[in-house]
Order: structure tokens, then C-alpha cells, then sequence
């Protein structure tokens, strides 16, 4: 159950529901920071949609934050429930009794905007790549490859 919870609570999710209102353009931003693009940032969108949220809560009370909520998870298609960090940990600890280890391959972009490629291993042996928006992004990516790299040996 607390794995369906942190799916539903993901930034991908919470991001993807910003998206839907358009909370990227109610967003002040700075003029070196104001764009397109870092207005449909992951972790900017997540951090709004957690922002409003509060605010509902705190200005409106538990019930009316509980609808705005129940919205965006009653017009939810499919809630993505697949924790591949978690998932590939078990697979591993099964077949190796370790844990996979991360490794950031590389860092590009300006450090606002900054994207991240991360290898993971386990004994020293390569099972996927992931990029993304953050290191905990790349991990998954690079995790959700490992698992399908697995599936296909």
C-alpha cells in the first residue's frame, strides 16, 4: 500500500496534473529563469501543484483539499505504479543477495537546468543506462533498462 501511495504522490504524477490546470504560466519567475522550458520543469510544476494544494487546504480545509485531489485521481486514466528502483532491488537480491549500485556516468546543462545520465550495476557488471531531469530520474530510467535488459538474457 505504501508503494501505491508514493506512486500516486510521484512528481511525475503531481507534475502531470499541474500540467493539466496549466499551473506552469500562474508561476513568477525571475527574468533569467523565465521560459518555456523552465516553466514545464518536473520538480517546478511538482513543487506548485504541492503548493496549491496547501493553500487549499489551509485556506478552504481538509474537505475541499480532498476534492481537488480526488479530481485529478478520479480523471486518471492510469496511475503509472511501477517503482523499477524497487522492483530491480528485489530482482537482484533474489539472484545476487546485493544491491544494485548507481553510478553517474554524466552532468550537462546549467546548474538550474542541469540533466544527469546514470549507469547501474551490480558486481561490477553493466545492466542499463537512464537519463533524466535529476538523479533520482536517471536512477529509475537507468533501473526500468536494467529490468528489460534482464528480461531479454
Amino acid at each position: 500500500m505504501s508503494q501505491f501511495k508514493a506512486q500516486i504522490i510521484s512528481a511525475h504524477n503531481l507534475s502531470g496534473w499541474a500540467r493539466e490546470v496549466d499551473l506552469g504560466s500562474c508561476v513568477y519567475l525571475g527574468k533569467s529563469e523565465d521560459t518555456k522550458e523552465a516553466r514545464q520543469r518536473e520538480s517546478l510544476l511538482c513543487d506548485v501543484f504541492e503548493a496549491v494544494t496547501g493553500a487549499i487546504y489551509l485556506d478552504g480545509g481538509f474537505e475541499n483539499a480532498k476534492k481537488f485531489i480526488l479530481r485529478f485521481l478520479n480523471d486518471c486514466k492510469e496511475i503509472e505504479i511501477t517503482d523499477y528502483k524497487s522492483r530491480l532491488q528485489e530482482i537482484l537480491q533474489l539472484i545476487y543477495k546485493e544491491l544494485p549500485e548507481y553510478k553517474i556516468i554524466k552532468e550537462f546543462g546549467p546548474d538550474h537546468n542541469k540533466k544527469f545520465e546514470v549507469a547501474v550495476y551490480i558486481k561490477n557488471k553493466f545492466l542499463g543506462k537512464g537519463a533524466g531531469n535529476s538523479k533520482k530520474e536517471a536512477q529509475h530510467s537507468a533501473a526500468e533498462q536494467a529490468i528489460k535488459n534482464i528480461k531479454t538474457e
